[in-house]
């Protein structure tokens, strides 16, 4: 069973993510590339907002002994199913 406690962490994580991405928005293409620490600070935040989600995966995945898949993309495609809509709809 899914620990309904870390999946709504790992969705707060997700959300964070996502905005801190959104407040990163708005520079031109040459402001952007003229800016090495926002590009870092995007890239970082985009993998830390990857990671969330295939941590989230692995663990709906593991939680419904569901057997693993290898890689990341697997591990998502693994629960792209309607279970989590479904069974965690809160």
């Amino acid at each position: 069973m899914v620990d309904e406690e870390i999946f709504v962490d790992k969705l707060q994580y997700i959300n964070q993510y996502t905005d801190e991405l959104k407040q990163m928005r708005g520079q031109s293409q040459e402001q952007y590339l003229d800016d090495i620490v926002r590009q870092r600070a995007v890239e970082r935040t985009l993998m830390n907002l990857v990671q969330a989600c295939i941590d989230l995966a692995q663990h709906v995945r593991a939680a419904e002994d569901l057997s693993p898949d290898g890689t990341a993309k697997q591990e998502i495609q693994t629960v792209e199913r309607p279970l989590v809509a479904h069974d965690f709809y809160f």
